[in-house]
């Protein structure tokens, strides 16, 4: 069965070990050189099996090999010199052209910048106002949630974005998602602060997860890596969230009480009630019932309507105020800088989310109950408030003391009982 270009294997019958006590005639198949790139040799017994294979490796040369005769000299140059790059790897080419066909660029994606740009709209984000954001950023849309996302989740994901663009905006974003490493050397390199740098990574793991599910991604960079998780839980078990003291808090509300009284409704009503900041921003007259304040579910950070009950102290509060109408927003128009003035004019150093966790912190003081304290605060898991607000030196007196801050008088001070060390 001489070899010809229909039918490249030669069959002949041969004597194996030759000159021993395992000699035997065989049948020698041997070919396939242009198929596999090497002679290929196999022996049968019998003829019939030998000439069966041979039939079913011509068939598959002619389907598959003859395809090679096809190729142009530079393509057959490219096949070479991927297989040189290919080295000595357990990997054939088709293995690593398919591995580059599900992992690399896709076609739809583009940049970075691009798919970014995609990501943020829709979440109600324009690129004017990812590029300009003090020129685009709509006052009024503050208090509006666009498919679900506050304005303040729109804000985040901007402010985060931004650098991330800035850096790895050309880069294909099908070759971004497999360079984990280099972005996890950019982020430690661009953000010392532990919790900043987490706050980054997550941004990007949440967009990378859009555009895998968008399919324009195979792999997500942003993964948490096990070094950072261990940083964290050592620095959120050394730290915990801080509160105001109540000669602070006294001191806040009467100077606001004395000078910008429009911010008396926000430190009284985050100090007393819990409500987180960004759901106290929304609130607008109406909301405040005579027993409760009425958090719709548009507002809640967790899309839950709740209803909060209205402490005594805060009543008292809210009785001095002037109340706008039922449509008015409770809180002044660009509060936190004009809180951000009356702390450094009286010298306070303000914690993040200082209101809400002084609440948590001095009402389980106050009361003792963990589930009570946990529910108010809207923590499902009692777990949650055990972890950050337990064991935060807060005296039975010292929470007395918070809970009866009352409004001044006009013509009086109002004194705090002064504790012994």
């Amino acid at each position: 069965m001489p070899a010809n270009n229909d039918d490249p294997w030669t069959l002949r019958q041969v004597v194996v070990h030759k000159n021993s006590l395992h000699a035997a005639e065989r049948w020698e198949l041997t070919g396939g050189k242009r198929v596999f790139g090497k002679s290929v040799r196999r022996y049968f017994i019998k003829k019939t099996d030998a000439v069966k294979k041979a039939r079913e490796l011509a068939a598959e040369y002619r389907a598959h090999g003859s395809r090679a005769s096809e190729l142009s000299d530079t393509q057959r140059v490219d096949a070479v010199k991927a297989i040189e790059l290919i080295g000595g790897r357990k990997l054939n080419l088709q293995s690593a052209v398919a591995f580059y066909l599900k992992h690399g660029p896709k076609e739809k994606a583009g940049d970075v910048k691009s798919a970014v740009m995609v990501f943020l709209l829709s979440r109600g984000v324009s690129q004017k106002e990812f590029e300009s954001p003090r020129k685009h950023r709509c006052p009024e849309a503050r208090g509006k949630k666009y498919m679900g996302y506050s304005w303040k989740h729109r804000v985040d994901l901007s402010h985060r974005l931004r650098p991330f663009v800035k850096k790895w905006g050309e880069e294909p974003l099908g070759v971004m998602a497999l360079q984990r490493t280099e972005l996890q050397n950019w982020l430690q390199k661009e953000f010392s602060n532990l919790t900043t740098l987490d706050n980054h990574r997550r941004t990007i793991h949440s967009f990378f997860s859009w555009a895998i599910s968008q399919n324009l991604a195979a792999e997500n960079p942003a993964k948490r890596w096990r070094e950072l998780s261990r940083q964290l839980k050592v620095e959120r078990i050394s730290k915990k969230p801080g509160i105001l003291t109540v000669k602070e808090l006294q001191t806040l509300l009467q100077a606001a009480q004395a000078g910008d009284r429009e911010l008396i409704a926000y430190f009284a009503i985050g100090a007393f009630s819990g409500i987180r900041t960004e759901e106290l921003a929304g609130l607008v007259w109406g909301m405040i019932k005579n027993e409760f304040i009425h958090v719709p579910a548009s507002l809640a950070k967790t899309s839950d309507a709740r209803d909060i009950p209205i402490h005594p102290t805060l009543k008292t509060w809210l009785g001095i105020l002037n109340r706008g109408k039922e449509a008015d927003r409770v809180l002044p128009a660009v509060f936190e800088k004009r809180r951000r003035a009356l702390c450094k004019m009286k010298k306070i150093k303000w914690p993040a989310n200082a209101l809400r966790h002084s609440f948590g912190s001095y009402r389980y003081a106050h009361t003792g109950d963990i589930a009570q304290t946990a529910c108010e605060m809207r923590h499902e898991n009692p777990e949650t408030f055990r972890r950050h607000y337990l064991n935060r030196g807060i005296s039975k007196e010292e929470a007395e003391q918070y809970w009866a801050l009352k409004p001044i008088k006009p013509g009086k001070k109002q004194i705090t009982p002064r504790l012994d060390p």
